[in-house]
């Protein structure tokens, strides 16, 4: 690539901002309305954000264009994997009710 050229395609990065609000918006819909298991699916889709961004993160660009992923970057990405799971767990619990 020459300086100056755009690469061409969307960045996954671009794709979280949408997800970020669909999940924002079903989020406060659920707090106010309090369907049953709103708690299990809530912490579900606080995890849908991490768990996007940890992949992303991971694989770096597109195949033909993709670069070594920096060691730090493929750090921040296991770090919003296990943000991920522990969402995930917090829903299975949400899900078994109160002990």
């Amino acid at each position: 690539m020459q300086a100056g050229e755009r690469r061409q395609g969307i960045h996954p990065l671009l794709l979280a901002a949408p997800l970020a609000v669909v999940v924002a918006t079903l989020v406060v819909v659920l707090g106010v309305t309090h369907p049953p298991g709103a708690r299990a699916i809530v912490a579900l889709l606080a995890g849908a954000l991490p768990a996007w961004g940890a992949v992303v993160l991971w694989l770096g660009g597109r195949r033909e264009h993709r670069p070594d992923v920096p060691t730090y970057q493929r750090w921040f990405a296991a770090a919003l994997a296990v943000s991920a799971l522990g969402q995930v767990l917090r829903a299975v619990t949400a899900l078994r009710g109160p002990s």
